[in-house]
């Protein structure tokens, strides 16, 4: 399958910010197709704090993109499956 399915989003954190919905799918984040949840974390561990990634995700029937800032730790951008 292609992406993941967001089942958690951090209160108040950056994908909240951004808009980040659980049950949003994660398809492609600065235009890099995301296999797995795996394979997000690894684009968002080469990340620097403060650097704005676009996710491209699918909501419903829809495709959207969202802007996320990614914060002071990246791994706080937890958008766990």
């Amino acid at each position: 399958g292609e992406g993941f399915r967001v089942e958690l989003v951090n209160k108040s954190g950056p994908g909240e910010k951004a808009g980040v919905q659980i049950g949003d799918v994660v398809l492609k984040v600065n235009d890099q197709s995301v296999k797995d949840y795996k394979s997000f974390e690894q684009f968002v561990a080469r990340t620097k704090a403060d650097d704005e990634v676009t996710l491209e995700i699918k909501r419903g029937d829809e495709t959207m993109s969202l802007k996320v800032t990614v914060g002071t730790r990246p791994a706080e951008l937890s958008l766990r499956p």
